[in-house]
């Protein structure tokens, strides 16, 4: 098999993988909870100070009125759901290599999840989420451009 159709199996590899991580990551945000309230309760409920969310779970650790269980599971939950999206978009997009342009796509589709979830009455807007999620979106952009990686993708014919 030549360079080219090795590329191109790759690279259709990545694409099916990429569409099936999309598709589990649109079930998990938008159809596994229903937030039965007015849009007015949900807006109201927002969050849109930095950090509050964080903090909030500290103070209710310390006074013991959360499970430690919940606290891991929210923050690495958040952190992990967008790991793959930063391995994923530099592979598949070039364009997507750049830091500067990394960032913005990934901040414009955080941004919009987070409102779609609130307008579908499926979450309520929290910027500590795109806050962990764009943490673990920069994460996966890191280990995709980490020299050993880097070249690894070279060899496999990812990266022209």
């Amino acid at each position: 098999m030549n360079k080219e159709k090795t590329r191109k199996l790759v690279l259709g590899v990545l694409l099916a993988t990429f569409a099936f991580y999309c598709f589990v990551l649109l079930i998990r945000l938008f159809v596994d909870g229903r937030y039965y309230m007015s849009f007015a309760e949900r807006f109201k409920r927002a969050n849109l100070i930095p950090l509050a969310t964080l903090y909030d779970y500290a103070i209710k650790l310390v006074n013991d009125r959360i499970n430690v269980s919940t606290v891991i599971y929210n923050i690495f939950g958040n952190l992990i759901a967008f790991f793959p999206m930063g391995c994923y978009l530099p592979c598949i997009f070039q364009k997507m290599r750049k830091a500067k342009m990394f960032c913005v796509a990934v901040l414009t589709i955080l941004v919009a999840v987070e409102v779609l979830q609130m307008i579908l009455g499926v979450g309520l807007f929290d910027i500590d989420d795109i806050i962990l999620n764009f943490a673990g979106a920069i994460v996966g952009w890191g280990v995709v451009h980490i020299p050993v990686i880097n070249r690894l993708l070279n060899k496999i014919y990812v990266y022209r």
